[in-house]
């Protein structure tokens, strides 16, 4: 099978690259080669396409005539990328993977478990609405033209970013741990959440490129089993090898002191976080998320310890955490 991954460097994306490449398939990765804290080198195997998908021309040029079994997308987001990407790939691959977010579910009027049926948000968290309007680009051109998109739904998928409740998944908040300063839970931390580990998401992605899925398909990938907020913080714990206090706070004190914290909280984190996958099972049978929290969670602390230039606090989200716990 020949694949293009748009991205495949990422915390998602790199263990996505890395199983295609350990099927025996072709892959090439299209991304601007730009490295930030958490992003890992290709996998050895895969062909390297350097470019800014943001330009047109330079990207048209690189692709040039190649056609490709199956296109999986990181980086769309929002409408204006979603048009580019089918004036990209159409004529280009058989299945277009657009990896969405199911961050845009409507959560104050969806019912539980949530299922790729559930009503989808038209505004607040920029994140989720970005999602959400791509996905209607892509089914639009789906149905006028025949765009073979696939979308599929990720969960919170974490390996390279640390699964926390207030933070920015980076070392703040082991930080905060080994200096003995509190750790932010938003409510009384007792808020279900479903965590699947890359590892999982990537295999998930693998089954389905094997499968006989349509386009037009809507799906999400999410592991099975969920934690409270509170279970998620002792594994983190015990993942940093030291315990500390938790500062449970209410998402509206959180907003106040940071809007932009409390956004996420506000259309995400404050819900319930529990899934219907019987759609995935059909077409997907044999797959199931087997890595544990304890394992995922020791493995995210070991690669942020794997190189001191990781190890470094984020100053302003601090600051904000230490004026959400009212200590200065």
């Amino acid at each position: 099978m020949r694949i293009l991954i748009v991205g495949g460097t990422g915390n998602i994306s790199w263990r996505v690259s890395s199983a295609a490449v350990q099927a025996g398939w072709q892959v090439t990765i299209l991304n601007r080669g730009g490295r930030d804290r958490l992003r890992r080198a290709a996998p050895a195997g895969c062909e390297v396409l350097l470019a800014d998908i943001n330009n047109s021309a330079a990207t048209t040029e690189l692709l040039g005539a190649r056609t490709f079994d199956a296109v999986v997308d990181f980086l769309c987001f929002g409408s204006a990328h979603a048009e580019r990407a089918v004036r990209y790939f159409t004529g280009r691959t058989a299945r277009y993977c657009f990896v969405s977010s199911t961050a845009l579910y409507d959560r104050q009027v969806a019912s539980l478990p949530l299922s790729e049926a559930s009503p989808v948000i038209t505004s607040g968290w920029n994140y989720a609405v970005g999602k959400a309007q791509a996905e209607q680009v892509f089914l639009k051109a789906h149905d006028a033209s025949g765009f073979p998109v696939v979308i599929l739904r990720a969960g919170h998928t974490y390996d390279t970013i640390i699964p926390e409740a207030v933070g920015e998944s980076d070392w703040t908040n082991p930080w905060r741990i080994l200096n003995g300063k509190p750790l932010v839970v938003h409510g009384d931390g007792t808020t279900l959440w479903t965590l699947t580990h890359s590892l999982d998401f990537a295999s998930a992605i693998i089954e389905l490129l094997k499968s006989d899925v349509t386009p037009g398909e809507v799906l999400q990938i999410t592991a099975d089993g969920c934690y409270t907020w509170r279970e998620i913080a002792e594994q983190l714990f015990r993942a940093v090898g030291r315990s500390a206090p938790i500062c449970y706070r209410t998402t509206e004190e959180i907003a106040r002191v940071s809007s932009r914290l409390g956004s996420g909280i506000i259309g995400h984190k404050m819900w319930c976080d529990i899934y219907d996958n019987r759609k995935f099972r059909a077409l997907c049978p044999a797959w199931r998320a087997v890595v544990p929290l304890e394992l995922g969670m020791r493995q995210a602390i070991q690669f942020f310890q794997s190189d001191p230039r990781l190890q470094v606090p984020n100053d302003s989200l601090n600051a904000a955490l230490d004026a959400i716990c009212g200590l200065r």
